[in-house]
């Protein structure tokens, strides 16, 4: 009989809080980390006492639990959940620290509602935001809807990663909540070029010196985005704010209806896989929405037709 068989089994909740948040906070990107730990406070009650040595059956069971008690979660949020769950049991696996395969691959996700459409800004609501959101803050929705930037990397942008002689920003990092961090990935890590009309507005602000973030807060830290749509952004604009992350898609489908190839959209967009750009962030488009962008210059007052 192996030395595991008779230790006690280790607690769920102690490796998690312990030894698995360490493992992937010096890892994975810091918004990733907080994703999982948004997970984990929903879910942690549903290993109370629980060792490691988990079966098939008991984790099912818990899976079906989770959806018994939030009715509105949907596949994709789960499908999330079960990953975090096997990565926990993959990395308790290679520590040595459970005998058991991973009881968690094979664990089916129960019924729930299909995953809702997700949304990119058209070309009107875009001109809404930039035209009611009050100046100086104007330039942060601008940057977003032109260059498709991740919320993190927004806030991770410095002076030095602009080049105005190429009209270029350097994507290197990326800051969420007071982490800073690389980029999600190598293909994140990449130059951006910016249309004139942003250009212009940074070399207006860009500083004689130094290398504070372009976009920063009264204390000199990376601005906190979701305090500003909450604060000047929403109160300005309503409903037309559905978040940072429908600029992407928006970039993405705005690129698609005016022939750009995926390609092309794909190296725009920093994406490792083409099939990411495809799926989740081209839009598909009525020729009247495609006739209406035609005619669009994001950041200007006038629209030509």
């Amino acid at each position: 009989m192996s030395a595991l068989a008779t230790a006690p089994l280790t607690d769920v909740k102690e490796f998690v809080n312990g030894e698995y948040f360490s493992h992937v906070g010096a890892s994975l990107a810091a918004s990733t980390v907080d994703g999982y730990r948004k997970m984990w406070r929903m879910a942690e009650k549903y290993f109370e006492g629980r060792g490691l040595n988990l079966r098939t059956c008991e984790c099912q069971a818990i899976m079906r639990q989770i959806c018994a008690d939030h009715p509105k979660l949907r596949k994709t949020s789960l499908s999330h959940l079960k990953n975090f769950f096997s990565g926990i049991w993959s990395h308790a696996l290679r520590m040595g620290l459970t005998e058991n395969d991973n009881p968690w691959r094979v664990v089916q996700i129960p019924q729930a509602p299909e995953p809702g459409e997700t949304h990119a800004y058209t070309p009107a609501e875009i001109e809404t935001l930039l035209t009611k959101t009050p100046k100086p803050y104007d330039l942060v929705v601008l940057l977003a809807a032109c260059t498709g930037l991740r919320k993190s990397e927004i806030r991770g942008l410095r002076w030095s990663d602009w080049d105005p002689e190429t009209s270029t920003l350097w994507v290197r990092r990326a800051v969420c909540r007071s982490h800073e961090k690389e980029t999600k990935s190598k293909a994140s890590r990449a130059p951006v070029p910016v249309v004139p009309v942003l250009a212009a507005r940074l070399n207006e602000i860009m500083p004689a010196g130094g290398n504070k973030p372009i976009f920063a807060g009264s204390t000199g830290k990376p601005l906190d985005l979701d305090n500003l749509a909450r604060r000047i952004i929403v109160p300005a604009v309503g409903k037309t704010w559905v978040g940072w992350h429908a600029f992407r898609r928006s970039l993405a489908t705005f690129l698609n209806s005016r022939g750009v190839p995926l390609k092309v959209i794909q190296s725009i967009l920093r994406h490792s896989n083409l099939s990411v750009t495809e799926r989740c962030y081209v839009k598909t488009l009525g020729e009247d929405v495609r006739d209406a962008m035609s005619k669009v210059n994001f950041g200007c007052t006038e629209v030509t037709t």
